[in-house]
């Protein structure tokens, strides 16, 4: 048993969910109006506390994703049609809960402004990460 998984690029590799991923995410900020994008990249009411955290967070973060996209899809594999589904629910999930937020001035976001807080936005990741 190793820890990392042999690391290499290809064609069905970890990159394929997360250009899908990033590609739809940045089409629908292009298509929202400025001021939802604004508000949804506003972090000027985070606390020194929390801002710190973000930033210890990121490599962390960073080093998960980098893992992701080096990683081969083990297609032919039960656990992957697995993952594929809780990747598909976090998806539709994440993008529905920017979906509100465009189209609401607060909705859920006055307790978080994060729409992948509700949506649960980690879904996906897991998913990969399970697998």
């Amino acid at each position: 048993m190793a820890i990392f998984p042999p690391l290499s690029i290809g064609w069905f590799y970890g990159w394929i969910p997360i250009a899908l991923f990033y590609g739809v995410f940045i089409l629908l900020l292009k298509i929202f109006p400025k001021e939802t994008v604004e508000r949804l990249y506003d972090f000027s009411h985070l606390t020194d506390g929390q801002s710190g955290a973000a930033k210890i967070g990121l490599p962390f973060a960073l080093a998960g994703m980098a893992l992701i996209l080096f990683t081969s899809l083990h297609i032919g594999q039960p656990v992957f049609w697995i993952g594929l589904s809780v990747y598909l629910v976090g998806f539709a999930g994440f993008f529905y809960s920017l979906h509100s937020f465009n189209i609401t001035p607060l909705g859920p976001w006055v307790f978080t402004r994060s729409p992948a807080i509700p949506s649960g936005w980690h879904l996906p990741w897991l998913s990969w990460d399970a697998a």
